[in-house]
């Protein structure tokens, strides 16, 4: 039988379970309680094009300096690791340590899933927080956070 609606038939690739990402902040005692709910990771490079007024053909790109902001939304969790967390990352003179999010191949839990999938780690450098919002809903009552950071470089594998 044809599709309903004519497109291509498909098949399923190898599967893999959310219950097997992680976002880890190097150098923290620990990250139970900081209670990520989402991540938005942006990175970019300045390009400058250069025109040359003796030659109209031709244009040179210039690359400036690369940089990313990660954008954190969290409920807010225990005071211990919160006051942790922003000593960390919220000093300018002393930006934090790394923070990696990974995902497992598979569709078990951490630990029992296979290895890491390729590429699938990313590595945040240097990050240090740069903006901090606090919002409740009167629906839900919870607490939520929105983090803002800015790093210097992001590494994929």
């Amino acid at each position: 039988m044809a599709d309903i609606f004519n497109r291509t038939p498909k098949t399923t690739g190898a599967g893999f379970s959310i219950d097997s990402a992680s976002l880890e902040f190097s150098g923290m005692t620990g990250t139970g309680g900081l209670m990520i709910q989402n991540v938005k990771i942006q990175y970019n490079q300045k390009i400058t094009t250069v025109y040359d007024l003796a030659d109209n053909t031709q244009c040179y790109y210039v690359a400036g300096k690369a940089e990313g902001v990660l954008q954190l939304g969290k409920l807010v969790g225990s005071a211990g690791i919160i006051a942790e967390f922003y000593t960390k990352y919220g000093d300018v003179c002393s930006p934090g340590e790394n923070i990696t999010i990974e995902a497992i191949a598979g569709c078990g839990l951490r630990g029992q899933a296979g290895p890491p999938a390729p590429g699938s780690r990313i590595t945040i450098s240097s990050p240090i927080v740069t903006d901090f919002g606090l919002s409740m809903s009167i629906e839900d009552g919870m607490v939520s956070e929105q983090v803002a950071m800015r790093f210097a470089s992001l590494e994929l594998g």
